[in-house]
């Protein structure tokens, strides 16, 4: 992880083992990011997508949310 933070903002680039898991949490800002190699399975609320590079998602605050990288791991820029 190499993070790059101010009072209101972070911008994190993060990687992600294969089959590794993010567990689920939540927090009460807002979070969005593009995947850029890889992929992984976000759980978000109620909703499930897997996402492949390219891919962008957003996390409405106060949601709780979990990641699992599958085969190939995944590499995210999250903001």
């Amino acid at each position: 992880l190499r993070a790059a933070a101010g009072q209101e903002l972070m911008l994190s680039y993060v990687t992600i083992d294969p089959q590794a898991v993010v567990e689920a949490h939540s927090h009460p800002h807002e979070q969005a990011g593009m995947v850029l190699s890889g992929s992984a399975r976000f759980i978000v609320g109620e909703e499930e997508r897997v996402l492949r590079g390219g891919d962008l998602y957003f996390i409405p605050g106060g949601v709780t949310h979990q990641v699992v990288a599958l085969e190939e791991g995944c590499v995210a820029l999250d903001v």
